[in-house]
């Protein structure tokens, strides 16, 4: 399986992170800033014709045309300002309309009036009927507040106010998005030097590495007491741990491996027969078992394999009763039994027979076979002659005797 790449995850998730966010932030930024600036263009407007205000009422009360003019002409060179007129009491204009672009004057907004707190009036900008002008203010007699004598009307230019917003709002969403790239950007690398150029060294050194060998981690001079030090440490002591593992293995495996040579060199080269039956089947069997039964090339034995107890013994309930009794005890148990042998001799073993039974349940019987047939051969001549007298061959007198005792005690019992 192909490895993945943590950086190229981390640099893949970084990434649609950041452009997600960029996107958000500039969408919510630009109706924020775009309604904040065409609002402050307003006021702005607004400022202007309450500052000129009395000025243009001063002008209206005397008759001062030029005066009226040049305050209009001040107000119209303003950018957002789209037309300018003063009205008098009666409703006729008092100089001709100044208009900035006339082609615009249909698409502008008009507002309702709304009172001022020094009582003069004002309005909000509200699309609609463009003959409305965005702001009608009431001029009143310099020596009589209660007395109006005119109206200051004056239309703004929202498609500039919009224009103008819409550039300066996209001016700093675009400054954003790049300090917000150049910010991702020395934060990713940042990441790549401190966390995972480090972290891929470590990851690229222990895939090279031998398992039981010496090679260690060697961590960055810079990382030795941060996160990655601390990785690294951990991953020396644990290979550390394995190398003493694998060299306790290989010990014990080479003990295992000479016990095993000394077992066997001890099955095949020992006097006594060995045997290992699995239920009646042979599963083992030494040479001197295939010696001691008068076959040295073993063929006997893979003749008798399939039903060893039967085969050898020439009285096969006395070893399976051997094996009964030892695996009630659970001890070894022993006994003196004949055995067949190929060539028709006869041939005694003393038997010691265990019990075993493994961690699956499975039971094995294991046994030694010691000759003895000399030992019973000798025991057989010296009772021979112990009831046979040595110059006839007849039995003896003391046999005789102890013979017809037995009778007595048995008939009188």
């Amino acid at each position: 399986m192909r490895p993945r790449s943590l950086q190229r995850r981390f640099l893949k998730t970084l990434t649609w992170t950041a452009l997600l966010l960029a996107v958000v932030v500039a969408l919510v930024l630009y109706r924020t800033t775009e309604a904040h600036l065409r609002q402050g263009s307003v006021e702005t407007v607004a400022a202007m014709v309450r500052a000129i205000e009395k000025t243009a009422a001063v002008g209206v009360y005397a008759g001062d045309f030029e005066l009226l003019r040049e305050i209009t002409d001040g107000l119209q060179r303003h950018p957002t300002v789209l037309k300018v007129a003063v009205v008098g009491h009666d409703g006729i204009s008092l100089l001709p309309v100044l208009t900035a672009s006339p082609a615009s004057a249909a698409s502008q907004s008009d507002a309702p009036v709304t009172p001022r707190e020094d009582g003069a009036a004002r309005s909000r900008p509200r699309r609609g009927d463009a003959s409305a002008a965005t702001f009608d203010h009431e001029l009143a007699n310099p020596f009589d507040a209660q007395e109006g004598i005119g109206r200051l009307r004056v239309w703004v230019n929202d498609q500039q106010i919009e224009a103008d917003a819409r550039q300066q709002a996209l001016t700093l969403v675009g400054a954003l998005i790049v300090l917000l790239t150049g910010v991702l950007g020395v934060f990713h690398s940042l990441a790549v030097r401190l966390l995972s150029r480090p972290m891929q060294s470590l990851a690229d050194d222990l895939a090279a590495m031998e398992p039981g060998t010496d090679a260690r981690l060697q961590p960055p001079a810079d990382h030795l007491h941060d996160e990655i030090g601390i990785v690294a440490k951990a991953a020396n002591r644990l290979l550390e741990l394995q190398q003493q593992a694998l060299a306790r293995e290989r010990t014990m495996r080479a003990e295992i491996a000479e016990m095993e040579a000394r077992y066997r060199g001890i099955f095949a080269s020992t006097s006594a027969g060995i045997f290992v039956l699995d239920g009646p089947r042979l599963l083992h069997g030494n040479p001197a078992l295939g010696r001691l039964l008068g076959s040295p090339d073993g063929a006997m034995l893979r003749a008798w394999e399939a039903d060893f107890v039967q085969a050898a013994a020439k009285a096969p309930a006395t070893l399976l009763a051997l094996i009964a009794s030892a695996r009630e005890a659970g001890q070894p148990q022993a006994t003196d039994i004949e055995l067949n042998r190929s060539d028709g001799d006869a041939v005694w073993a003393h038997c010691l027979v265990s019990v075993e039974r493994g961690r699956d349940g499975t039971e094995r019987v294991e046994g030694v076979l010691y000759d003895i047939t000399q030992r019973k051969l000798a025991e057989a001549l010296a009772q021979h002659r112990a009831e046979h007298d040595g110059l006839t061959g007849l039995k003896s007198r003391v046999f005789i005797e102890s013979a017809l005792a037995l009778r007595l005690q048995a008939a009188t019992a």
